[in-house]
């Protein structure tokens, strides 16, 4: 005798089948997004790292460029950010202007993914940083000090615009073509046609930063004691100075030489200049002429923390003087094609300073770089 089985046993055991199946397509599903989730991460956070570097590293080649040095890698961005394997290649770029870039490449394991045969994945990173120009200058003539007076007098024409967070007072042939400002009321402009220059009053401007990092060059001979004594006429490079170098002589600066803190620079017999020359709590003094060469970048020449600057003679200047904390004090006749900043400014004899804020000296050291892309 054969019982039959009942039709609901047949179905039970065909739900449990099918059970299996959904439970296991649910596993692989569910293993697919967790492998997918953590994969994303990995390769996110790499891509965030290696944004970091490559941002780091366009930053720091855009400050070399600004020094007047080719931008390098530095494989130091990459350790950083505990990516020893990535790649990073940095190079200047002609569009935009004076912008440096950094293209950085790393392989990312495939993690879950290689279960789907993806072994790995490449992360690309891209950072490019440019040079600007900020703060007052988009004037020829900058004054710093409150609440003192800046004078443009006698045959002094300055094309670009002046600014004094005192006082502005245009007098005789004194001529200011473009802005007139100046922060403190009491300002008087009686020049002579066809100069009809008026000073409008504005908020008090903040004297632009130029710190002693950016000034500081690379790979740089450093001199001091005795060496300045025998220091050449001619100097060809990049040289830091810990000690006062005086000279009698016409001597040329080919490069850039930085001062160390509390030296100071007297040259008696000129200088002719394809660089910069920066003084750190420390004052120069040219007397017989300062030239700029013309096959060389504009002339620079910068008394940080405190330092001034005095020029006496006949001169061709195209670049910037920068005397943050000191005076600027100009004696003779100067052709200037380029920006006068100090604390201070004290002008006499004849002036011509031409400043164009469309196109900046190249080597204007009131300079900062900052990420564009």
């Amino acid at each position: 005798m054969h019982r039959r089985r009942a039709p609901g046993g047949r179905r039970l055991r065909a739900r449990r089948g099918q059970s299996i199946i959904l439970l296991v397509g649910f596993l692989v599903a569910l293993m697919g997004g967790v492998a997918a989730s953590v994969t994303v991460g990995t390769v996110y956070f790499a891509q965030t790292r290696l944004q970091n570097a490559v941002d780091a590293a366009a930053l720091a080649g855009a400050q070399q460029e600004m020094q007047g040095d080719a931008p390098t890698a530095n494989q130091g961005y990459l350790t950083q950010q505990n990516m020893p394997q990535a790649t990073i290649q940095v190079t200047p770029l002609t569009t935009p202007a004076r912008a440096v870039q950094a293209v950085g490449t790393v392989k990312v394991p495939g993690s879950f993914a290689s279960l789907f045969g993806i072994k790995q994945f490449t992360v690309r990173a891209r950072g490019v940083a440019q040079i600007t120009v900020e703060g007052p200058f988009k004037y020829a003539l900058f004054q710093g000090l409150q609440p003192s007076q800046l004078t443009v007098s006698g045959n002094t024409t300055v094309n670009g615009g002046a600014h004094s967070n005192g006082t502005l007072a245009i007098s005789g042939s004194g001529c200011v073509n473009g802005s007139a400002t100046a922060s403190s009321a009491g300002s008087t402009a009686s020049s002579r046609p066809p100069c009809t220059t008026t000073v409008a009053q504005i908020p008090y401007v903040p004297m632009p930063d130029w710190t002693l990092a950016q000034v500081t060059p690379q790979n740089a001979q450093v001199i001091s004691g005795p060496g300045c004594n025998t220091l050449p006429l001619t100097l060809t490079g990049n040289y830091i100075l810990y000690c006062n170098w005086t000279q009698s002589s016409q001597v040329t600066v080919d490069g850039n030489v930085l001062v160390e803190p509390g030296y100071n620079v007297t040259l008696g017999g000129g200088i002719v200049i394809a660089g910069s020359l920066t003084t750190d709590k420390g004052s120069i003094t040219i007397k017989g002429g300062l030239t700029q060469d013309g096959n060389g970048p504009e002339a620079v020449l910068a008394a940080l923390n405190g330092g001034n600057i005095t020029i006496k003679g006949n001169d061709a200047i195209d670049g910037v003087l920068y005397a943050p904390g000191g005076t600027v004090t100009l004696k003779g006749t100067q052709t200037i094609s380029g920006a006068v900043v100090g604390d201070q400014v004290s002008l006499s004899g004849n002036k011509t300073i031409t400043y164009n804020v469309q196109n900046p000296p190249k080597d204007i050291p009131i300079q900062q770089v900052a990420l564009i892309q």
